[in-house]
């Protein structure tokens, strides 16, 4: 199993999400200590819906790194 981790700009704190549907799995943002209970999709070209939670993974991951955004 692929370890959840969330991140943070100070601002934001973005997450991988299952999104309606079988095997759709992408990027998503919520504002920090935010009770809404939506996924908001992040907006960025890259950030497609994947099919494995593994690669919507991968991709918060080398987005946080490039952003160096911290764990949350």
């Amino acid at each position: 199993m692929f370890r959840k981790t969330k991140y943070t700009d100070g601002k934001y704190v973005y997450y991988v999400s299952k999104l309606l549907g079988d095997n759709q799995y992408s990027v998503c943002k919520r504002v920090i200590n935010s009770k809404s209970m939506g996924n908001h999709r992040y907006r960025a070209k890259n950030n497609k819906v994947v099919s494995t939670f593994k690669e919507a993974q991968e991709y918060l991951d080398l987005l946080a790194w490039n952003k160096r955004w911290i764990e949350y």
